[in-house]
């Protein structure tokens, strides 16, 4: 049987599997491996949560916590030791990637979303009415929208 594999039911998977680990060695005394072991979960954790942002923003907020989280207990780790040197510095620069990634990207509310939706549609009315009968009142309605474009865009 060859399955066709949903890549989004796999990653919700991972992130349950993460999500148990982190109970689970939250539940275990944080001796400096299991400190480790828990900031690595949360590292991959981030993971998830950073490439699920692809589908659904919230997550990356989760990210960036996942990210802390790593950070606080990589920092509590031996530092003259290189691989915890280089759980902590991943963690920054995984911390790094999302926040790069939501300050490049125009994440708008639903609101903001609908309204330009609502002006799109208002406008392309327009542009058909223009083409059918042009008038002034056109003129001055594609205007006002057009100006209003130029204000939310910006």
């Amino acid at each position: 049987m060859n399955k066709k594999v949903n890549p989004l039911t796999m990653l919700k998977k991972a992130l349950v599997s993460y999500d148990e680990t982190i109970n689970i060695m939250n539940k275990s005394s944080l001796d400096d491996e299991n400190r480790k072991t828990l900031a690595c979960a949360y590292l991959n954790r981030g993971d998830v949560l950073q490439t699920l942002g692809k589908w659904e923003n919230e997550t990356l907020e989760k990210a960036l916590l996942s990210y802390d989280k790593a950070i606080n207990l990589a920092k509590a780790l031996p530092f003259e030791i290189a691989e915890n040197r280089k759980i902590l510095a991943d963690a920054y620069m995984k911390q790094g990637n999302v926040l790069r990634v939501t300050g490049t990207q125009a994440l708008e509310t639903r609101e903001e979303l609908a309204e330009r939706r609502q002006r799109y549609s208002e406008l392309g009315l327009l542009l058909q009415e223009r083409v059918e009968n042009g008038d002034a009142e056109y003129d001055e309605r594609v205007g006002s929208l057009l100006e209003k474009e130029l204000e939310t865009s910006l």
